[in-house]
């Protein structure tokens, strides 16, 4: 029981970016379900070598042009309104130009979801729920030495240590001297001065794996709303919405699972094929 205790704690953060005195019990043992009770390649642990754009998204929009569609960089959509005919079409506003669309899958943060929202009545309950979501923060910290540093494998876990995982990049992918930290679940660190918060993990790494060279630079990211908080019970908006040929897209609508990339995919992938 007591390793249970040890494990669980550090397991619903990593799962659920929610402490797990907070954590919804439900959502945590799907997780539980489809990895540690699934079959052994569940667990499996992808470490990607290549920066996130490489891999997946310029892959995919290459894949979209390739079949006649198109891809906007750099043009957030600013409206979304109904275009007031039966066909259940929408004008869209994108850099003040609007432009008429049959189906329109909504995909982007919950909190900017929300406002999209706003011009079309029917979706007042969906924003409701998207509006009274919480949000959990995520820290990254930078740590750039000069000279190698070598981790005892390219994603290290910690305790002791605000910082949760250690990434080290130059086993990764070749960034000599270059380690990644991540605070989950980090309300306690919000606020904190950045330069205090990197010295204080630096001094962690350097009690947990020996002296270290010196900190070339360092590099703080807050990300204030990460993930929404995944608490019991929680209202989830669903993907089909009261405003036929509108959608919701992303790992906030209702299903098993919390904020995670595997949650965002499916919600993504299942939207794409509601459309007729």
């Amino acid at each position: 029981m007591r390793r249970w205790l040890r494990l669980l704690p550090p397991l619903c953060i990593a799962a659920l970016n929610t402490p797990v005195e907070r954590a919804s019990a439900q959502v945590f043992l799907h997780v539980l379900r489809d990895s540690l009770g699934a079959g052994r390649a569940a667990s499996d642990l992808l470490l990607a070598r290549v920066d996130l754009s490489a891999l997946f998204p310029e892959p995919a929009a290459d894949y979209v042009r390739a079949r006649g569609g198109a891809v906007e960089l750099h043009a957030p959509v600013e409206r979304v309104m109904p275009d007031g005919t039966d066909g259940g079409g929408f004008m869209v506003q994108v850099r003040g130009a609007v432009r008429r669309f049959d189906h329109v899958i909504c995909a982007v943060a919950p909190h900017r979801a929300a406002d999209l929202l706003a011009d079309i009545p029917a979706l007042g309950t969906a924003r409701h729920q998207i509006e009274a979501l919480q949000y959990e923060p995520i820290h990254s910290i930078w740590l750039q030495f000069d000279g190698h540093v070598r981790l005892p494998s390219p994603m290290t876990g910690i305790s002791g240590s605000p910082a949760q995982w250690l990434i080290d990049r130059e086993r990764l992918c070749g960034q000599r001297g270059l380690i990644g930290a991540v605070i989950s679940a980090s309300a306690a660190q919000v606020g904190e001065a950045q330069d205090a918060l990197a010295q204080r993990v630096c001094a962690d790494l350097a009690a947990q794996f020996g002296p270290l060279p010196p900190l070339a630079w360092h590099q703080v990211i807050a990300e204030r709303r990460a993930t929404f908080s995944c608490t019991p019970d929680l209202a989830r908006p669903a993907q089909v919405t009261a405003c036929r040929n509108f959608f919701l897209a992303g790992d906030y609508t209702a299903s098993e699972y919390p904020a995670t990339l595997e949650a965002a995919v499916r919600s993504g992938i299942a939207a794409a094929g509601m459309i007729r």
